[in-house]
Order: structure tokens, then C-alpha cells, then sequence
């Protein structure tokens, strides 16, 4: 009776030692997946007195993910190693940049683009007539197809 007693605890031991290895093997396996599912990626804004006003909306693999004020810095985890990012919305958005996992992407004022819009409202108002209609309706389009702000990877 006394063997039978001695080798249950020992077979309890043995299969608490085992289950609990078994448990702690498989949290660490759990932990390796999930650190290489959710990867993350910084959005750094520097727009300067251009991009002063308002907050830019943020996508990531083509889904609203938040917004990002001016000269603040954004944390978004992603899926795998890379994502595609476009900061901002019509007429004032960049363009779609692939980041990979640890990449900073930084979001700037795009100074020639801005200017050559803003010369084209400025001169319309120094003209009258026809004239300035043409390029009123110049500086519309210029809005909508001249990127106002760049997006790079820091380095």
C-alpha cells in the first residue's frame, strides 16, 4: 500500500514537472508569434508653419488607423514585416510609402509644390477678367494634383 501511495506522488510529480514545461514552452512560442505578427511602425509629423492647422489622418494598408497633429510622433503596430502608409486626405496627402517593421516615416512640407499653388492664387488676384478665372481654376487643379506634403523613411 505504501509503494502504491509513493508511486502516485511520484507520477503526480513527474506529470506537474511535465505539463508545467509543456506550459512555459508554449507561452514562449506564443510570445515569438505575436512579437512577428504585431511589428510596429513611427509617423513622425514635421510640416512646419504650413501644415500648422488640423490634425492628418493616418493609413495604414488602406485603413483609417488615427491622426497625427503637427510635430507630434505616432506608434501603430502592423501585420508582418511591411505596410503601405498615406498620411493626410484630399488635396493635402502624400503619397503611398511601403514601411517595414522599426521604420520611422516622416511626413514633411513639400516647400516647391506649395509655392508654385500659392503663386498661382497670388498672381490671380493681382488680374482681373478672364485671366483670373483661368487661374483660379488652375490653382484648383494645382491643389488637387501637386502633392503638398512628402513622406520619407528617416534615417
Amino acid at each position: 500500500m505504501l509503494l502504491t501511495i509513493n508511486s502516485l506522488v511520484f507520477l503526480n510529480i513527474t506529470a506537474f514537472y511535465f505539463v508545467f514545461s509543456l506550459a512555459i514552452s508554449c507561452v514562449k512560442i506564443i510570445k515569438k508569434i505575436k512579437k512577428s505578427f504585431m511589428s510596429e511602425i513611427k509617423i513622425k509629423r514635421e510640416t512646419g508653419f504650413v501644415g500648422i492647422i488640423g490634425k492628418f489622418p493616418i493609413f495604414i494598408n488602406d485603413q483609417k488607423v488615427g491622426a497625427i497633429k503637427n510635430g507630434d510622433e505616432a506608434i501603430f503596430p502592423i501585420e508582418g514585416e511591411e505596410a503601405v502608409v498615406r498620411v493626410g486626405a484630399a488635396p493635402m496627402k502624400t503619397k503611398p510609402v511601403t514601411v517595414k517593421a522599426g521604420q520611422t516615416l516622416l511626413i514633411e512640407t513639400n516647400f516647391t509644390n506649395f509655392s508654385i499653388c500659392l503663386g498661382t492664387l497670388v498672381v490671380a488676384f493681382l488680374f482681373g477678367g478672364l485671366l483670373r478665372a483661368i487661374l483660379l481654376i488652375l490653382y484648383i487643379v494645382l491643389m488637387f494634383l501637386l502633392p503638398f506634403y512628402s513622406a520619407r523613411i528617416a534615417e
